[in-house]
């Protein structure tokens, strides 16, 4: 499959941004993974740090621990893989989860990328349990071949407390 040709998304609205962003959650929660998955960019990194202490997330992924990483799109479409054919046990079934984003702003320093919060309810229907995760998110856009894509996704997790597992789709 070729990458095609990527560029900054110079003309990068919050609005464009935004829909892109709403479109990714629908898409989570509604287990569309094709649809998910055709929102990034090939060279996309999907990081969620760990918190170094109370105060400062960790900020390299390739030498301090992190809640998820993912380095590319290929990385993610075997997370996917796994999901589907049941062999993630800790994604069986699958949670229930529906999330809520608010406060998009267009990022002064970055203007290819839309920072926003997140909640986000996650129900597991094994332990019969909900769990809220809360935080930030920070999306970088490129343009491949004319369509807007996602370059990189941050989630910084501000909840203290985890359950036994967090993935792609519940935070």
């Amino acid at each position: 499959m070729p990458h095609g040709t990527a560029s900054l998304a110079p003309t990068m609205t919050c609005a464009a941004g935004e829909q892109m962003i709403l479109e990714e959650a629908a898409a989570l929660d509604e287990g569309r993974w094709d649809d998910w998955l055709a929102l990034f960019s090939e060279d996309c990194v999907f990081w969620a740090p760990s918190w170094d202490d109370y105060s400062t997330p960790t900020a390299d992924p390739e030498s301090q621990l992190s809640l998820i990483y993912y380095s590319s799109r290929k990385r993610l479409e075997e997370r996917i893989w796994r999901l589907r054919s049941g062999q993630s046990p800790a994604s069986v079934p699958l949670h229930r989860t529906m999330h809520g984003i608010t406060g998009f702003r267009l990022d002064k320093a970055a203007p290819d990328t839309v920072l926003s919060n997140f909640t986000v309810h996650s129900y597991n229907p094994r332990r019969k349990e909900t769990f809220v995760a809360f935080g930030r998110y920070r999306h970088q856009f490129v343009t491949v071949d004319g369509a807007l894509k996602i370059s990189a996704k941050t989630i910084l997790l501000l909840n203290d407390y985890l359950p036994a597992s967090v993935d792609i789709y519940t935070i």
